[in-house]
This record gives C-alpha cells, sequence and structure tokens, in this order.
C-alpha cells in the first residue's frame, strides 16, 4: 500500500495547499527579518556619520578656543595632543572607533574620519555617497561631506 492510504484525494490535495502555504509564509518571515536587519544597519551607519560631523564641529570649536587664546592654531600631528590643550571632553575617534586625524599648524588645521572602512581614501572634495568614505573638515567648513542617500 501507499504512504496515503486511507486518504483520499481532496485530503492529499489540501496537505500539499497547507505544506506550500507554511513554506510561502516561512519565506516572507525570512525575506522581512533580512530586509528589517539591513535597513537597521544603514540607520546605524547614518547615526554614525552624523554623530561624527557633530563631532567634527564641537572639535573644530575646539581648534578656535585655542587660536582665540594662544593668538595660533595648535601645532600638532595627533588628535589627543590637540584635545588635551583644551578643557573639552571631546572623543579622539570617530563614530566607528577610527582616530580622527589632524593636521594643524600655524594658519589653520584640518580634521578627517576615515569613515566606516577606516581606511584613507584621499579623494576629492565636496558630497560624498559611501559611509566607506572620508570626511574632511578644514578650517571649520566641511569640504567633503556626505550628501544624501548613502550605501
Amino acid at each position: 500500500m501507499g504512504a496515503h492510504a486511507g486518504m483520499n484525494v481532496d485530503d492529499v490535495l489540501l496537505r500539499g495547499v497547507r505544506v506550500v502555504f507554511v513554506l510561502l509564509g516561512a519565506s516572507l518571515v525570512a525575506f522581512a527579518a533580512v530586509t528589517l536587519y539591513l535597513g537597521l544597519f544603514g540607520t546605524w551607519d547614518r547615526s554614525r556619520q552624523a554623530r561624527t560631523m557633530a563631532d567634527m564641529r564641537s572639535i573644530a570649536f575646539a581648534f578656535e578656543e585655542i587660536r582665540q587664546r594662544d593668538g595660533r592654531y595648535p601645532d600638532a600631528r595627533d588628535i589627543r595632543t590637540v584635545l588635551a590643550a583644551t578643557d573639552a571632553r571631546l572623543p579622539a575617534a570617530d563614530a566607528w572607533g577610527n582616530d580622527y586625524l589632524v593636521v594643524s599648524l600655524a594658519s589653520g588645521f584640518g580634521l578627517r574620519s576615515l569613515g566606516r572602512d577606516g581606511r584613507y581614501d584621499g579623494g576629492r572634495d565636496g558630497p560624498t555617497t559611501s559611509y566607506d568614505d572620508d570626511i574632511v573638515l578644514r578650517n571649520g567648513e566641511f569640504v567633503r561631506y556626505p550628501e544624501g542617500m548613502c550605501r
């Protein structure tokens, strides 16, 4: 006798339809979970980008504070050296955990976040579209910055 002994055709079809619906439901749940997971990562990266830019603005104010107090910008290449010269409690690293790169001379300063990937990418000034792109602030102005939706 077959595996479906004692079952009529309608019972077999109903069982098959149930299996299809269970598989379809599981697929939809998996798709929704992946979409939500990827969406949250994008939200976290946008949040990190915004926090990094806010911190960079605060560090620029610290540079200006030093210039007003000492009559010139600090001559330093290490962000911790610059931050130690202020009373402000500011982070030495961006929101991804990468130390800021700083160029500070008597005539001006530059501050760079290496972005999500933590690698120096050089690049041109202007808007960027990737979380991996560097963010650059020069003499208090963002010259390389995220614009619109990043990926």
